[in-house]
């Protein structure tokens, strides 16, 4: 068996006509996204497509957009960088050197209702706030004259 032959047939059943159209699709989706994100009617592009060989209706093809479009989010979300935390190291002072160290900054006071390093915002509790604000300002309001 040749290796390299081989190499060549399978490259040559990977980019063939007899692959489904949504593998096909997937071929030439970055250029079809640009297509439709320039605003060219879907029509106007499953035309296109359609000049180039695909056999697809229009449901056939805004659900292969969506297919594909969730499975490279998928991707993008599997490989993105996973943040790690760091150490801190304490400063290495020199013999004779000078032994102050800047301060590092402080961090914000975290604002209520939010919790410490999770990005949450209470938006019940935030909303109670408002709420309670704005019926204490109508009963000043409300106080009778004499």
């Amino acid at each position: 068996m040749d290796k390299e032959e081989a190499s060549k047939r399978f490259r040559k059943l990977a980019t063939s006509d007899k692959r489904p159209a949504t593998a096909r699709l997937r071929d030439i989706f970055d250029d079809v996204e640009v297509a439709l994100k320039a605003r060219v009617p879907h029509i106007a592009v499953l035309a296109e497509l359609k000049d180039l060989g695909f056999t697809m209706e229009m449901a056939s093809f805004k659900s292969a957009l969506q297919r594909i479009r969730k499975e490279r989010k998928q991707s993008k979300i599997e490989t993105a960088p996973t943040v790690q935390a760091v150490q801190p190291v304490s400063p290495v002072i020199p013999d004779g050197g000078d032994s102050s160290v800047p301060e590092a900054p402080q961090a914000a006071p975290i604002p209520q209702g939010q919790e410490q390093g999770t990005g949450f915002v209470d938006i019940f509790a935030l909303q109670e706030e408002r709420e309670a604000k704005k019926n204490s300002e109508k009963k000043i309001q409300k106080i009778p004259r004499r």
